[in-house]
Parts: structure tokens; sequence; C-alpha cells
């Protein structure tokens, strides 16, 4: 019968956090039933987290005993400087309405724990009963304590702000599961200097329910001449802590911007081939000035022996670079000689390896006449070894089925 108790209360209490232990584990004591039976059991967490409901499950395991009072204490004395503990108390006494019983469940919570909670504190977990003949007992048992995980998510309005706009952000704290989480949220904002700039406490009310409160919504401004560079939001609970970047910096839209034109289709045993630039300004209107094109292989290569293939050098397909000016409505236009490379490949002894097509690099740079204002642009081509192409049109088709047709193009 004994047993029998002990696995029922076991099944009835799985709503506590963390492990559980039976103080004491069918310990005897002064109790003198007429039973003949002295054992009782006590079910606590051994682990209390501040803002959880914390239950302490107590039973008389003889049949015909019947509590008349039941209390409960947990006790937390800081052990460091400067921090803090608590205690919780939760007691029974039955009322005209209860109905005699040999279990209860007695509940505590810390709503607001302190500021500066000792989390490594000796924790002491006191139990007393008394049942209706007014015997009594008592007994102690060693609870820790840890915080609750929560989440912090840090959204800003924008990525990239100029000196003196408002930056706008926001703070949600939810826990493991993503539901809102109630808590106290410190938010840092500090330069790219490290320096701190604002301060911002969130303190929502006691007892609250409402998901909203577990949003922190801001904003400041930045001033005229603030420290350019990566700035940082950085949010602080008791269980940790996170940070969001943003940059401050005197962007401006490009004025200009330079567009290349490559060719369609290159083959390696073709003569040359063209690139075409042209600079821009943001309206349309060909810009003058300086471009300057250079074409490289985008991979590394080496000779060895009467094969040229992929190593650890650095060669460039083209081996100068092409500049010319560019004015009113003129387009630049650049032309480039494979036979000047495969004679260069020749000059080293080396032949082109049959590694298949070759990627390559268009490197394209702009500096316009009158202000020196340089702009970049880079595109890449294929040097195909094959004159033929073969291309299988499936159309929308997401597979294909056994006898049906597919048209196939030789390009």
């Amino acid at each position: 019968m004994q047993y029998f108790a002990i696995t029922c209360l076991l099944l009835m209490i799985p709503w506590a956090y963390g492990d559980y232990v039976p103080y004491p584990r069918h310990k005897n004591d002064d109790w003198t039933f007429e039973s003949g039976l002295k054992n009782y059991a006590v079910l606590a967490p051994k682990v209390f987290f501040p803002g959880r409901e914390y239950r302490v499950a107590v039973s008389l395991l003889t049949p015909s005993a019947r509590l008349a009072k039941a209390e409960a204490s947990l006790a937390c004395t800081a052990g460091r400087v400067g921090f803090e503990g608590f205690s919780l108390s939760a007691s029974w006494t039955p009322t005209a309405s209860d109905e005699a019983s040999n279990s209860i469940l007695l509940k505590m919570r810390l709503e607001r724990p302190p500021e500066k909670l000792d989390y490594s504190a000796k924790c002491i977990l006191k139990v007393e009963l008394q049942d209706s003949a007014g015997r009594r007992f008592s007994d102690t048992g060693s609870v820790s304590v840890r915080t609750v995980r929560s989440e912090l998510f840090i959204q800003t309005d924008r990525a990239i702000y100029k000196p003196g706009q408002s930056v706008k952000f926001r703070v949600v704290s939810v826990s493991e599961s993503l539901t809102p989480v109630n808590q106290n949220v410190t938010i840092l904002v500090k330069d790219s200097e490290g320096n701190l700039v604002d301060r911002y406490e969130h303190r929502p009310p006691a007892n609250s329910s409402s998901p909203m409160d577990a949003v922190f919504t801001g904003q400041f401004q930045l001033s005229d001449q603030p420290n350019l560079g990566d700035w940082s939001l950085i949010a602080e609970t008791q269980s940790g802590k996170e940070t969001k970047t943003f940059t401050v910096d005197r962007y401006v839209l490009p004025k200009l911007q330079l567009r290349l034109t490559l060719p369609d289709f290159v083959h390696e045993n073709d003569a040359n081939f063209t690139v075409s630039a042209e600079p821009r300004y943001t309206y349309d209107k060909i810009a003058e000035g300086e471009v300057s094109v250079n074409v490289t292989l985008m991979h590394n290569c080496q000779s060895s022996g009467r094969h040229y293939r992929y190593g650890p050098c650095n060669t460039t397909l083209i081996g100068r670079r092409l500049s010319q000016s560019s004015a009113g409505s003129n387009l630049a236009e650049f032309f480039f000689s494979l036979d000047e490379w495969r004679s260069k490949l020749a000059q080293q002894g080396a032949t082109r390896a049959r590694w298949g097509d070759v990627s390559a690099l268009v490197s394209g740079e702009f500096r316009e006449k009158f202000s020196g204002i340089r702009t970049l642009a880079n595109k890449t081509f294929t040097i195909y070894r094959k004159r033929y192409r073969l291309t299988i049109d499936t159309g929308d088709a997401p597979f294909i089925l056994p006898g049906m047709t597919v048209p196939i193009m030789v390009r």
C-alpha cells in the first residue's frame, strides 16, 4: 500500500519544474499512528526559478491519517557581497468546505526578483505538517536557484544612419518557446568608440500578463558630429544580454555608374573579343573621364610539362590594361587579343589544358575628368572550349516521363 501511494503522488504532479526529491525518503519520525505506520512524503523541485510557480506536494502515507495544517518556507541567503537573497512561504489549513485529505499542494512564487539576486545562494526548503490528531513533524532540504532562460530580439528601423537622424529601435523579450516574457531590461547605446551615449530602463508593471509589456520601444537622435562607424544597442537582463549593431556614416547616393557590356560567346580559338564600357551619371548622361578595363582569369594555374592547369600561381589572361578617354556620347570599346594569350603560353612551354570552359573576370574603372571621383565595376564571362552547346528544353515540366518528346537545341 505504501508503494501505491507514492506512485500516485508522482503521477499527480507533472506541473513542477526541475528534478524531484522526496524529503525525507520514508523517514521514521516520532509519529504514533493507530496503524503503526510512520511514513510521510514531501515532493518538491530541487531547482527554483524566479518568476515561476514553485509547488510542494505533501502527503501522509497512512490511509487513515488526515492533514490539519501544512506550512512550507523557502529561504535563500546571499553568499556574495553586494547581492541579495529572498524568502517565500505558503501555508494551508482546512476550511469548513474542505474535505478531509491526506495530500495537499503548497504554491509559492517570487514575482519580482531582487535587482541583484545571488543565483549561487544557498536555499533551504522547510516543511512542517500537523495531522488531525495533533501530531507534528518537520523536515528540511536543499534547493538551488537558476535563472529563467529567455531570448532578446533587437530591431532598428534601418541599418545605416546619417548624422542628425533619429534611431528608432525595439526590444522584445520571449521565452524558450517564443512566448512573451515580462522582465526587467536595461538598454545601453554605445558609439563606435565604445562610449556610453544613452541608457534606457524597461520595468514592466508587477503581476502584468499583457504581452505588450514584453516589448520596449524607444528612439534617440544622433548629433551632427557623431563618431562614425558601427554603433551598438545592448539589451541586458538577469539571464543574459543581446547586442545589435548599426552603422553611422555620411553616405551619399552614387553619382556615377560604369556599365560593362561583354560578348555573348567567346571560343578559346577566337582571335579577340570586345568589351564596351559606358560611364554614366545617375540621370543617364554619359560622363567624361578616363576608363580602364582589365581581364584576368578567375582561378589559379601552373605550367607543368606540356599542360597548363590549376595551381598556386595567379595568371593574367591578358597581359596589359587598356585605357581611353570617354567624352560626349562616345562608347569606350576595348579589344583584347586571345592570340596574345596563346602566344604567352607558348613562350612558357605550355599548352591549353583540357579542363573545360574558363571563367574570366572583367574589372572596369572610371575616373571622372573634373572631380577625380573613381567608380568601379566587375563582370564575368566564359571562354568556351567547344563551339557548340546542347540545350534540353523541358519547358515548364518539372520532370520528364518515358515516351515524352523533348526538344534538343544546338547553339
